[in-house]
């Protein structure tokens, strides 16, 4: 099953990559856009005119989210004291805007685990503001680990998420709970090892079951953990889990888009993106001109003309004057 659904307004965006699907086309390609990470004005209009759409719901890649998880005594479960927690443990700025937190499960001998997501403030105001120059509404960003966690059945024992798509990430899962994600794009089976090494010694967890998005022909996995394939769609999971969000029956994490204000800004003339259709085969990246602000014509001023006809006035005057001494 594809990574894309055909229908939905979802943008995966990463620090200098977003992929969103193509509506414009009857063929529904899957595009890919570069941006530079701060400023998404132009990748944002060209989603607005392809996609048909004036909403939109941003998945966030694994190297601009923040997922942790935390045991914290019930008394000190508060905004405050989560938010100074999140401060020691993530190196950004962490305030209301740009983290959200969660109670996961039953409290256990007056410690509650607490479930934290966050992201650079500063790629939320961005593209919060570029969003609103296009006239696009956000809806919500939503890291990609908890996605991969709401992937998978509802296991009691922690489970391995292995995830080949436009990032790829190793996930650890217990009941809905991530425990630690890890991208693996350089070397994934030592990448994986250190993960589940990471989730041994810190958390005590014996992992023995994989759950993998991945080409069946890369052996990633210890022999110690059975693998089964995870055939799903990630934009109907986000669209599904979004749904059940505003009815809340669901536990989906997400951060709510930074209040802007409306400014009137140039466009970017040229935005390079390329299509890659569904099946994976590559085609030549394209280059989209945006039709460029008609330049302002320089008007004359008739104070200034005033000014120097007053000038050659009164210089004549003075060469006569000079002239007649």
């Amino acid at each position: 099953m594809s990574l894309f659904s055909s229908n939905k307004n979802i943008i995966y965006l990463t620090r200098n990559k977003l992929w969103f699907i193509d509506h414009s086309t009857k063929e529904k390609t899957k595009l890919s856009l570069d941006w530079d990470g701060r400023d998404a004005k132009a990748v944002l209009a060209e989603y607005k005119k392809r996609s048909h759409a004036s909403d939109l719901k941003i998945i966030l890649g694994n190297d601009i989210s923040y997922v942790l998880n935390i045991q914290i005594p019930v008394a000190k479960s508060n905004q405050e004291e989560i938010q100074r927690i999140s401060n020691e443990l993530i190196p950004e700025d962490i305030s209301n805007e740009n983290m959200s937190w969660k109670a996961m499960g039953k409290p256990e001998s007056n410690m509650s685990a607490v479930q934290i997501i966050s992201a650079p403030k500063s790629i939320l105001q961005t593209v919060s503001d570029s969003a609103t120059v296009n006239q696009i509404k956000i809806e919500s960003f939503c890291p990609v680990a908890i996605l991969l966690a709401q992937s998978i059945p509802n296991k009691i024992g922690p489970s391995l998420v292995v995830w080949s798509g436009e990032e790829k990430l190793a996930v650890v899962v217990k009941q809905n709970i991530i425990y630690a994600s890890k991208t693996i794009d350089k070397n994934p089976p030592t990448e994986i090892q250190a993960l589940l090494d990471f989730a041994k010694d810190k958390y005590g967890l014996d992992i023995i079951e994989a759950f993998l998005h991945w080409p069946q022909d890369s052996a990633v996995l210890p022999a110690t953990i059975k693998g089964q394939k995870l055939d799903f769609d990630l934009f109907d999971c986000m669209e599904k889990s979004y749904t059940q969000e505003k009815e809340k029956d669901s536990g989906l994490q997400i951060l709510k888009p930074l209040v802007v204000e409306a400014k009137e800004d140039k466009k970017v003339e040229t935005t390079t993106f390329s299509a890659e259709p569904k099946d994976g085969q590559s085609k030549p990246v394209q280059t989209i001109g945006a039709a460029s602000p008609p330049k302002s014509e320089k008007k004359s001023s008739p104070f200034l003309a005033i000014i120097l006809v007053a000038v050659i006035v009164l210089s004549l005057a003075y060469i006569v004057w000079k002239f007649l001494q």
